[in-house]
């Protein structure tokens, strides 16, 4: 579960639970909408907690184990479609180049 709290600590909302024994990364998008990537999938929340989509980690294109990181950018994608497709690792930028 995925909890968001005042600053008074108060609750606001809660998340479904998650199939996971860890979380290991998460992001919010511009659209209010939360990425968790925990040791057995992805996982995407609306505000209220509710879940929308869920992919299991071994299942996406490009990864073969548990996600580590995840990053979204401006609100994320309109659909969330049924199979995702893992960003591909850019290779380093070259510390010479302008």
């Amino acid at each position: 579960m995925i909890a968001r709290l005042n600053g008074d600590a108060s609750e606001t909302a809660s998340s479904e639970p998650l199939p996971a024994t860890g979380i290991n990364d998460i992001a919010v998008d511009t659209s209010g909408r939360v990425w968790a990537a925990t040791d057995h999938a992805l996982t995407v929340f609306d505000a209220s907690g509710r879940t929308l989509k869920q992919w299991q980690a071994a299942s996406l294109d490009g990864t073969t184990g548990e996600i580590q990181r995840v990053v979204v950018a401006g609100p994320g994608p309109t659909r969330l479609p049924d199979v995702l497709t893992a960003a591909r690792a850019l290779p380093p930028a070259d510390p010479r180049a302008p």
